[in-house]
C-alpha cells in the first residue's frame, strides 16, 4: 500500500557520490509508491569539512537536498532533518588555499509545502568554517504548520509586514529556536 512508502529515512556518514546516487534512488522509488500520501523525511547526515580542499561531502550533501525540495516538497508533512559537520586540516606541502570551494547553501521554503506540519532542522556547523554554510528557512503564512523546531546555524527570512498583512500560524503549537549567534531586535 501507498502508506508504507510514504516514510523515508537516511543516517549518511562522510557522504561519497555512490551514496548520493543510491539515496537518490532509494527516495525516487519511496515518493514514487507512496502516490499521493503525505510523506514523513528522516535524514542524519554526519560529514567533515576538509579545510584547503574540494569539499565533496557538502556538495553531495546538498545535491541531496536540492533532490527533494524541487519536485516533491508539495507532498512533505513532516520534516526531520539533522546535519552535523566537523572540521579537519589537510595537511600536505604545499599548502592548500582555505579558500571556500563549494559554497553549500540550504533553503527551505514553506510556501513550497502546503502539507508541511511539523519541521525539525537541527544543524551543527563549525564555529569558523571556511566555508559560506547556510541553512534558510523562509517563513510565510501557512494554515497547517504545527510544530517548528529550528536547531543550530539556520537564518530566517520572513516578509517585512505591511498594514494589510502579517505572517499567520493559526495551528503552530510548539515553537522551539535555539540558533547562536542571532541577534533580535532586543539586542
Amino acid at each position: 500500500t501507498p502508506a508504507l512508502w510514504a516514510t523515508f529515512s537516511a543516517i549518511l556518514y562522510s557522504p561519497q557520490q555512490s551514496y548520493s546516487t543510491h539515496v537518490s534512488s532509494m527516495l525516487d522509488t519511496h515518493f514514487r509508491r507512496a502516490k499521493a500520501v503525505p510523506f514523513t523525511l528522516f535524514v542524519y547526515i554526519d560529514m567533515d569539512e576538509i579545510l584547503g580542499k574540494d569539499n565533496d561531502q557538502l556538495a553531495i550533501a546538498s545535491n541531496l537536498w536540492k533532490q527533494v525540495f524541487p519536485h516533491n516538497a508539495h507532498r512533505l508533512e513532516t520534516i526531520y532533518v539533522t546535519m552535523s559537520i566537523s572540521q579537519k586540516r589537510e595537511y600536505s606541502y604545499p599548502p592548500l588555499s582555505t579558500s571556500p570551494t563549494r559554497p553549500s547553501v540550504f533553503t527551505v521554503s514553506l510556501k513550497d509545502m502546503p502539507a508541511l506540519k511539523s519541521l525539525h532542522m537541527d544543524f551543527r556547523l563549525p564555529r569558523m568554517t571556511s566555508l559560506d554554510h547556510r541553512v534558510e528557512v523562509d517563513l510565510v503564512p501557512h494554515n497547517c504548520l504545527e510544530s517548528v523546531h529550528l536547531d543550530g546555524h539556520v537564518d530566517i527570512s520572513a516578509p517585512l509586514p505591511t498594514l494589510s498583512t502579517s505572517i499567520h500560524f493559526p495551528r503552530l503549537r510548539n515553537l522551539s529556536l535555539n540558533m547562536p549567534g542571532t541577534k533580535s531586535g532586543l539586542d
